[in-house]
């Protein structure tokens, strides 16, 4: 019997910032740099795999009071 493959650090980070984990807090956690996974992120992006935040409502900022980010995933999670 053959043991399901481990998955990679690409796909760990994805998995990672799909969740709401902050790029850091998800390089941490896969074992990375934070300038590699921002570089794996950067591919990703023109993979069609991923897309920032900021790009899908352009009013991302993390000072910011607006109801409308109120339930947004990235401002709720801190980079720890």
């Amino acid at each position: 019997m053959t043991r399901p493959a481990a998955p990679s650090s690409f796909a760990s980070l994805l998995a990672a910032v799909r969740g709401g984990q902050t790029v850091g807090s998800a390089a941490r956690a896969v074992g990375v740099s934070e300038e590699l996974a921002a570089v794996m992120l950067d591919e990703a992006k023109r993979m069609g795999l991923a897309v920032s935040a900021r790009e899908v409502c352009g009013t991302c900022s993390p000072a910011s009071a607006s109801p409308l980010c109120a339930g947004c995933p990235v401002l709720a999670r801190p980079d720890a």
